[in-house]
């Protein structure tokens, strides 16, 4: 994260709650995402799909 103020209480946080369940979705496909930065912004390409069964 970028622009994490507090990065300790964020990973004391996110530990205790690593198994809270906050919501269920159902995923059926992955994209891997390619990220080139450049002077008037990212640019963000798919390199890859994954169907998941």
């Amino acid at each position: 994260m970028k622009h994490l103020i507090n990065k300790e209480t964020f990973k004391k946080l996110s530990e205790e709650h690593q198994n809270t369940e906050i919501q269920r979705l159902h995923i059926n496909e992955v994209i891997l995402y390619e990220s080139i930065l450049r002077p008037q912004g990212p640019k963000y390409t798919p390199i890859g799909r994954f169907k998941l069964e």
